[in-house]
Order: structure tokens, then sequence, then C-alpha cells
């Protein structure tokens, strides 16, 4: 199974398994709309990164952070996360 989406391969962003603004461009290409060339990496692809760094921990601490609706606790959170994110490698 692949992880990387053509956007003008597909017709159904749900097929793909993509995200909203991937499968916008989807439905704006088959609409007719001039839409560049151009490629999402898919749920799937986005969680086998995660695991095969390590992740997992790390973000759900992050997510279980009180607050993380308010944009200053937001960013203090990512904060912590960003190094291990920046030092990441493709599985």
């Amino acid at each position: 199974m692949t992880s990387i989406f053509w956007l003008n391969d597909y017709s159904d962003p749900a097929a793909a398994g993509v995200g909203g603004k991937a499968g916008s461009l989807i439905h704006l290409h088959k609409g007719g709309f001039p839409v560049p060339l151009g490629f999402a990496i898919g749920a799937a692809g986005y969680r086998d990164w995660v695991r095969y760094n390590g992740l997992d921990s790390r973000i759900d601490a992050l997510l279980a952070a009180p607050d993380l609706h308010l944009p200053r606790v937001a960013r203090e959170a990512a904060a912590e996360l960003t190094p291990y994110v920046a030092s990441a490698e493709l599985p």
C-alpha cells in the first residue's frame, strides 16, 4: 500500500485516505478547476512515520496538555516536540 497519493489520480478523497486540504484539491481537480500537479501523504503514511520515529508517546503527552486550545499553551507544548520532529527520519 502506498502512502503517496497523486491528487489527479483520485476522484474520491476518502479512497485516497487524505485530509481535508488534499480532499478539497481533489474535488477542485475533478470539477475541472486548474489545480497544479501535486501529491499528499495519506493518514496511514503519517502514522507509519510517527511509529517509526517513536513519537507516539510524545504526541500523546502534547495532546494531554491542559488548555491546549490556548495559543500560548499550544506553542509551548509544540516547542517541546519540535526537536524530535526536526530530527525524525522517513521510514
